[in-house]
């Protein structure tokens, strides 16, 4: 009796891990709940971020027990710039003088393609990717006069570890390096030019140097979900 239990125990394991093992679908979409770390040469807050990718698996590198997808990538952000990063503002009211700092907060979106390279192993997945597109930085309308907003290039690079729940539901940690192309941090600046304050030139900090190609590094926890995934045991999320 306690081998016939032993028996069924391991064999209901088996079926359990089979029908979650990593196993390349053919269409995943997954949502992003991340946090940026900006580049310090940006001007930015660090801050939260929301976005959706899908990935259509090639099957190009199944003979080398590896998996080969391509697909797009989308992100949608509102980070507050640092205050103490652009020139204060002065008003003269008689023999005072007030000085304030100016934060705008902007809409940042990412969005591209990208490829991705995995490799499976049981219920877990290893997987790295790459993919070019575009950043749009759309700036505070109260704070410029006018619907505002500046776009470039974007390059992007990270890879991350998926766990499969089950069949059609899965979760992956991920992290890449977002690179802007040709981006100029004075478009960030709310101020004009009578208002900033050119007398009082150690009332802030000095600015950190600004860069035309910032690195900015995201981490994301992303829920994965195969639709349609039918009955086949050979799709599960990535």
């Amino acid at each position: 009796m306690r081998r016939f239990i032993l028996l069924a125990a391991a064999t209901t394991v088996a079926v359990v891990a089979a029908d979650a093992q990593v196993v390349a679908s053919r269409f995943t979409v997954g949502t992003h709940i991340g946090y940026t770390r900006f580049d310090k040469g940006t001007g930015y807050e660090n801050g939260p971020f929301l976005g959706v990718d899908g990935t259509l698996s090639t099957g190009l590198l199944k003979g080398m027990g590896a998996d080969l997808g391509i697909g797009f990538t989308f992100t949608a952000a509102r980070p507050v710039t640092a205050w103490d990063q652009f020139p204060p503002v002065a008003f003269d009211f008689g023999d005072t003088t007030l000085l304030y700092g100016v934060a705008q907060r902007t809409t940042l979106l990412t969005y591209g393609l990208q490829g991705t390279v995995g490799f499976s192993a049981g219920v877990l997945r290893l997987y790295g990717l790459a993919g070019a597109g575009a950043y749009t930085m759309q700036f505070d309308t109260r704070q410029n006069v006018g619907n505002f907003s500046s776009t470039n290039a974007m390059l992007q690079f990270g890879g991350g570890v998926g766990y499969a729940i089950s069949r059609s539901i899965g979760l992956r940690i991920e992290a890449r390096d977002v690179i802007f192309n040709n981006f100029d941090r004075d478009r960030l600046d709310p101020t004009v030019g009578y208002t900033q304050d050119r007398r009082i030139v150690d009332a802030v900090p000095n600015a950190r140097s600004a860069s035309e190609r910032p690195h900015n590094i995201q981490a994301a926890l992303v829920f994965s979900y195969v639709p349609n995934r039918g009955g086949t045991t050979e799709e599960v999320p990535r």
